[in-house]
């Protein structure tokens, strides 16, 4: 195999050891669930009209976010000074059309950034989960969302492909590195004559 196969060989088998040691971490992260916060809540104007109380919790990798409309459409026009974070609209989908009974919560692991999470939306009152925000008070809702994560299957599981980027960052130059360092080793020996034996 010429030099330069190799080098790409090792590199895209670092960038999937990246990634598989990121997604293992963010496993980990969501299922150990250490050092939970709750944050203060705050309201969302979705486009400047549309009031939604949010409540969050964060953790050592874990991120959750709780939503639900408050009330009808303002008559005037409010900054959209605070919005739920980037990778929360990428669990949800499109949230511009859903009706005023929507409650939303979304829960991500990873470190340093979300790596893979899941998102909820209902609009029947009946469903108990996601609570309202505005029971969520104490970050026990977060709870409930891990022991959900895996209950539709794995396909309701989705990667955050920005976070997971980062996040494999490192793990994948480790592995690089060490890939590396073996061939830099293993060649000079390789070609290094037999030594003589001795008298």
């Amino acid at each position: 195999m010429s030099r330069g196969a190799t080098w790409a060989a090792q590199l895209l088998l670092s960038a999937l050891l990246g990634a598989g040691m990121a997604l293992l971490l963010a496993s980990a992260c969501l299922m150990a669930n250490l050092g939970r916060a709750t944050l203060p809540s705050d309201t969302w104007f979705q486009g400047g009209r549309l009031p939604w109380l949010v409540a969050q919790s964060q953790g050592l990798g874990t991120w959750w976010v709780n939503a639900m409309r408050s009330s009808g459409p303002l008559l005037g026009e409010a900054p959209e000074d605070f919005r739920p974070p980037a990778w929360a609209f990428e669990l949800w989908g499109p949230v511009e059309d859903l009706p005023a009974n929507t409650r939303m919560a979304a829960l991500a692991g990873g470190f340093p950034l979300p790596a893979m999470g899941r998102g909820w939306i209902t609009t029947d009152v009946r469903e108990i989960f996601p609570p309202a925000a505005d029971m969520d008070l104490t970050g026990s809702i977060m709870d409930m969302g891990r022991d959900r994560l895996g209950s539709g299957g794995w396909s309701a599981i989705r990667l955050l492909p920005g976070g997971l980027a980062v996040d494999a960052v490192p793990w994948a130059a480790i592995s690089l590195w060490l890939m590396r360092r073996r061939s830099g080793v293993s060649r000079p020996a390789a070609a290094a004559p037999p030594t003589a034996p001795a008298p």
